[in-house]
């Protein structure tokens, strides 16, 4: 209400400040509801107030304040981190959290099984099919539908436990600070840079952010640009097979469709000021570029775009992170002691499977 008042009078900079302070507060109160499944429905009721917060910040030019806004605006599921330790140190006195905790191991590993049991049948060229196409066809739905039944269970599941535990540790219980989250990335040692994303319905706003530099875009999709995110974030077979393969049927497809949606693509989400900031970074082999995607990105093989002829796979080594809140915790965590490790590959698969 405030920042609509300062809005109607004239005074941008006013409505700006007093837009997040509301979203401050809204933050602590998302913070403190027991559930995803709650807090999700809260932060719906009042996106407008985050869609306006971030659509003045951006026409100030003021892209840390609307990279805030796009943190505040994000899921917040970093912010419980610290449940499971507090789980498992309240059970040993609590029967009730107890069979919680012994339920949850369970439809977690019920979860595993069943969805290794949905093997795909492989293209024509990759050697033996792990299973019949039509056994596939008639039990997969059945299949389908009991991943699904875990899944639900597992997450009511974890509903009781967060109601039964409600302590906040994690990310998200106030805005996000850039400067942490620069102090905590210079520890890496290495060059870094992130690339973060909000896309609300149709409006695609990206934020590119190092050591030294902050840029904001914000793009509204028009029908091909939509259709070709849908396409390139469809996880189906012959999507992928055909824009990241360039097959189809385990045949060569022809034309170029795969190369030009991913170029297009790539302008899209790395659009010129960024690219050249990108550039200007020169992470190269051993540096790290952070991606935060949202909705339907999460599932965008970001590291098949193409700029040119050039992945992004190859400019440096990407890292996904579910928000940069997320990322300034986790690296700003203390450093594990070295430890041994046993690291396994199998490159010939008999052929079952091409070579890697």
């Amino acid at each position: 209400g405030l920042g609509r008042c300062a809005l109607a009078q004239g005074d941008r900079e006013r409505a700006l400040k007093e837009w997040l302070t509301a979203i401050e507060t809204l933050t602590g109160l998302r913070a403190s509801l027991a559930t995803e499944r709650i807090s999700g429905a809260f932060f719906t009721d009042r996106q407008t107030a985050y869609e306006a917060a971030l659509a003045l910040a951006l026409a100030l030019d003021d892209a840390e304040a609307a990279l805030v806004v796009s943190e505040a605006a994000k899921s917040q599921t970093f912010r419980s981190l610290g449940y499971p330790q507090t789980w498992r140190r309240s059970a040993h006195d609590d029967p009730y959290l107890a069979s919680l905790l012994e339920r949850e191991a369970t439809l977690r590993r019920d979860f595993d099984r069943q969805r290794r049991a949905l093997s795909l049948v492989s293209a024509d060229d990759t050697g033996l099919a792990l299973r019949d196409a039509s056994d596939l066809l008639m039990d997969q739905s059945p299949a389908l539908a009991r991943l699904r039944d875990i899944a639900n269970a597992y997450e009511e599941t974890l509903e009781l436990l967060r109601l039964a535990q409600p302590t906040r540790q994690g990310a998200a219980t106030r805005l996000f600070a850039l400067a942490e989250l620069r102090e905590s990335a210079a520890r890496l040692g290495r060059p870094w840079a992130c690339l973060t994303y909000l896309l609300v319905d149709s409006v695609l706003t990206v934020f590119y952010l190092d050591a030294d530099r902050l840029v904001a875009a914000r793009h509204t999709l028009t029908p091909y640009d939509a259709a070709i995110v849908r396409q390139c974030t469809d996880v189906g077979r012959n999507y992928r097979t055909l824009i990241y393969g360039g097959q189809i049927g385990g045949r060569p497809a022809p034309g170029l469709i795969g190369p030009a949606y991913r170029q297009h693509l790539y302008r899209l989400l790395v659009p010129p000021a960024i690219a050249d900031a990108l550039q200007a970074a020169a992470l190269g082999p051993d540096g790290r570029l952070f991606i935060s995607p949202h909705g339907a990105l999460h599932t965008l093989p970001f590291g098949a775009l193409l700029d040119g002829e050039t992945v992004l796979g190859e400019q440096a080594a990407l890292v996904y992170t579910p928000s940069l809140a997320a990322l300034a915790w986790l690296l700003g965590q203390p450093t594990p002691a070295a430890g041994r490790a046993l690291v396994c590959g199998l490159a010939d698969f008999q052929g079952q499977a091409r070579p890697l």
